[in-house]
């Protein structure tokens, strides 16, 4: 059971994370970093956005996802139905889990 809370408790911590850089990037500032890391290039750069998008934004649909699914599975959620198919959630959430991971 604390296991699986971890999930949501993790996705809220994400969904705060790139939210705060999202209002970052609107706002046109940047974050404070320690001398080893160099903020500024990275949010800067072309990578960082895809149009007029910021790519932190993609991170918090991600997470707020993974919110969803996670406190689903906290509320004991076996299977979502979909067009008539039992779909077990836990095979959903390693679904977003690794889309997430191979497009990061």
């Amino acid at each position: 059971m604390i296991l699986q809370l971890l999930i949501p408790i993790f996705a809220l911590l994400g969904i705060l994370d790139s939210g705060y850089l999202t209002y970052e990037k609107m706002m046109g500032i940047i974050p404070p970093c320690s001398p080893a890391f160099d903020c500024e290039t990275v949010l800067q750069s072309s990578w960082a956005s895809i149009g007029p998008i910021p790519v932190s934004v993609l991170g918090m649909l991600y997470y707020s996802v993974l919110l969803i699914l996670g406190s689903l599975l906290v509320l004991d959620v076996k299977k979502v139905h979909f067009r008539g198919r039992g779909v077990s959630l836990f095979q959903i959430l390693r679904l977003v889990t690794t889309l997430g991971f191979l497009s990061s």
